[in-house]
């Protein structure tokens, strides 16, 4: 009857907000989960930075005593591998950032990868 329809609305209706709060509720534990994970990068990424950094100088420094004579060619050879290791976690580190911030910018319904 009208009353038992009415009464089924109102259920439905409240089952329905309660849904809605549950997603409101995840979606921001998964926003708030993926800015962490982005700053977490971010340090992650100065770390690799310096550490290409001090490869480089490795290089440098390795190519040099190779030069002189105080080291052999495959230790020279060892120290571009590093070099090359440092380089690849690095820029691995750096898709993460850009993976992770177009996560977050689909969150919030901005541009992805600058387009819409």
């Amino acid at each position: 009857t009208n009353k038992e329809s009415s009464t089924r609305h109102k259920i439905n209706k409240q089952s329905t907000l309660l849904a809605l709060e549950d997603i409101k509720d995840q979606t921001r534990r998964n926003y708030d989960s993926a800015t962490q994970e982005l700053e977490y990068l971010l340090r992650l990424d100065e770390l690799y930075q310096e550490r290409l950094e001090q490869s480089q100088e490795q290089i440098r420094i390795a190519e040099e005593r190779y030069r002189l004579g105080m080291i052999q060619l495959l230790e020279l050879d060892k120290t571009r591998t590093e070099y090359i290791d440092s380089n690849i976690q690095y820029n691995a580190n750096r898709y993460q950032i850009i993976k992770k911030q177009e996560e977050l910018n689909h969150m919030l319904s901005q541009k992805i990868l600058g387009k819409w």
